[in-house]
Protein backbone atom coordinates (compact mmCIF):
# COMPACT_ATOMS: atom_id res chain seq x y z
CA UNK A 1 0.00 0.00 0.00
CA UNK A 2 1.41 3.25 -0.99
CA UNK A 3 1.16 6.89 1.22
CA UNK A 4 -1.45 8.13 -0.94
CA UNK A 5 -3.66 5.17 -0.07
CA UNK A 6 -2.89 5.26 3.30
CA UNK A 7 -3.93 8.43 3.83
CA UNK A 8 -6.67 8.34 1.51
CA UNK A 9 -7.87 4.93 3.56
CA UNK A 10 -7.78 6.83 6.81
CA UNK A 11 -9.48 9.81 5.59
CA UNK A 12 -12.04 7.38 4.85
CA UNK A 13 -12.41 6.10 7.93
CA UNK A 14 -12.11 9.28 10.10
CA UNK A 15 -15.11 10.69 7.96
CA UNK A 16 -17.32 7.64 8.40
CA UNK A 17 -16.33 7.44 12.17
CA UNK A 18 -17.45 10.96 12.08
CA UNK A 19 -21.05 9.71 10.33
CA UNK A 20 -21.85 7.41 12.46
CA UNK A 21 -21.06 9.54 15.34
CA UNK A 22 -23.95 12.12 13.71
CA UNK A 23 -26.10 9.55 12.91
CA UNK A 24 -25.83 8.41 16.60
CA UNK A 25 -26.88 11.83 17.83
CA UNK A 26 -29.57 12.14 15.19
CA UNK A 27 -31.00 9.31 16.33
CA UNK A 28 -31.38 10.34 20.29
CA UNK A 29 -33.18 14.08 19.12
CA UNK A 30 -35.40 11.52 17.33
CA UNK A 31 -36.01 9.94 20.14
CA UNK A 32 -36.52 12.84 22.60
CA UNK A 33 -39.09 14.59 19.61
CA UNK A 34 -40.85 11.64 19.66
CA UNK A 35 -41.48 11.22 23.10
CA UNK A 36 -42.50 15.15 23.25
CA UNK A 37 -44.81 14.33 20.25
CA UNK A 38 -46.86 11.17 22.05
CA UNK A 39 -47.21 13.12 25.21
CA UNK A 40 -48.51 16.30 22.94
CA UNK A 41 -50.84 13.83 21.90
CA UNK A 42 -51.83 12.68 24.58
CA UNK A 43 -52.45 16.48 25.80
CA UNK A 44 -54.93 16.74 22.85
CA UNK A 45 -56.62 13.68 22.58
CA UNK A 46 -57.26 14.14 27.05
CA UNK A 47 -58.73 17.90 26.12
CA UNK A 48 -60.54 16.65 23.13
CA UNK A 49 -62.11 14.07 26.11
CA UNK A 50 -62.65 16.71 28.37
CA UNK A 51 -64.67 18.78 25.97
CA UNK A 52 -68.23 17.12 26.03
CA UNK A 53 -67.61 17.43 30.02
CA UNK A 54 -66.23 21.50 29.57
CA UNK A 55 -69.40 22.58 27.47
CA UNK A 56 -71.75 20.90 29.55
CA UNK A 57 -70.76 22.21 32.81
CA UNK A 58 -70.62 25.96 30.70
CA UNK A 59 -74.49 25.11 29.24
CA UNK A 60 -75.10 24.49 33.53
CA UNK A 61 -73.55 27.52 34.25
CA UNK A 62 -75.96 29.48 31.28
CA UNK A 63 -79.01 27.90 32.49
CA UNK A 64 -78.34 29.80 36.29
CA UNK A 65 -78.01 33.29 34.55
CA UNK A 66 -82.16 33.27 34.59
CA UNK A 67 -81.74 33.59 38.29
CA UNK A 68 -78.30 34.99 38.87
CA UNK A 69 -77.31 38.32 36.82
CA UNK A 70 -74.19 38.12 38.01
CA UNK A 71 -73.27 34.52 37.25
CA UNK A 72 -73.94 36.05 33.47
CA UNK A 73 -71.54 39.22 33.94
CA UNK A 74 -69.15 36.74 35.04
CA UNK A 75 -69.37 34.10 32.56
CA UNK A 76 -69.06 36.94 29.51
CA UNK A 77 -65.91 38.18 31.53
CA UNK A 78 -64.25 34.83 30.60
CA UNK A 79 -65.87 34.52 27.57
CA UNK A 80 -67.69 31.43 28.63
CA UNK A 81 -69.95 29.82 26.04
CA UNK A 82 -71.11 26.32 25.24
CA UNK A 83 -70.23 25.15 21.77
CA UNK A 84 -71.62 26.57 19.31
CA UNK A 85 -71.21 30.43 19.70
CA UNK A 86 -72.36 33.46 21.75
CA UNK A 87 -75.47 33.08 23.53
Amino acid sequence: MTRPQFWTLMGTAIVLVLLLLVKALLIQDTHQLRVELTHSQRDIMQGEAAKPLLNGMVRRLMQGTATEPDLADLLRQYDLYPQGGNP
